[in-house]
């Protein structure tokens, strides 16, 4: 299953629109589902992903019907999404332990605007950055990036890209799911 995994764009307070690279990319890359780890705070932008599937969460900045956290089974993974500020910026550990209580294996997250890949006790821990570029956290900066999983059965192909004079890979992870532990592979 192709993932694409991204959040914080904040728009329009700190950024006009999606990246017409990053629209353009979803919309012909054959993308089974769309995660986003909120803080997008005009919904509508979604209506220009053609894709089969998308899941939500709600983040610190915004509005409506949007469920906090979410929880999805894909292959032999069990994902645990949200935005992350119910626990405080960049508190992976926090998340970590609160992704136990849904027996999740990968918890995907927002809220700092840093990209992040890392695994924490046995728990992989992704956070896609900002996909705008918009300013928070404590740098007023940021590199547009998001994720890009390929899951199947044990395995997690992990691509993060950056958006600058188009669409680059800048970082190619493998993760393997083996006796409910993953580990680099």
């Amino acid at each position: 299953m192709k993932i694409v995994v991204f959040g914080d764009s904040h728009i329009p307070s700190r950024a006009s629109q999606l990246p017409t690279e990053f629209i353009d990319y979803v919309n012909t890359g054959d993308i089974d589902l769309v995660i986003t780890t909120g803080d997008l705070t005009d919904y509508s932008i979604l209506q220009e992903l053609s894709v089969p599937k998308i899941i939500s969460v709600r983040g610190n900045m915004d509005y409506g019907d949007i469920p906090l956290e979410e929880t999805i089974e894909i292959s032999n993974f069990k994902f645990y999404i949200t935005h992350g500020h119910i626990v405080g910026r960049g508190k992976y550990k926090k998340l970590v332990s609160r992704s136990k209580n849904y027996n999740a294996n990968v918890v995907v997250t927002g809220h700092t605007h840093e990209p992040t890949i890392i695994v924490i006790s046995d728990v992989l821990v992704l956070n896609p950055g900002t996909i705008t570029g918009a300013y928070g956290g404590t740098f007023p900066i940021h590199d547009s990036t998001f994720l890009e999983l390929n899951v199947h059965n044990e395995r997690i192909n992990v691509l993060l890209f950056k958006i600058i004079n188009g669409i680059h890979i800048s970082l190619d992870k493998n993760f393997c799911l083996s006796d409910k532990i993953i580990r680099d592979c």
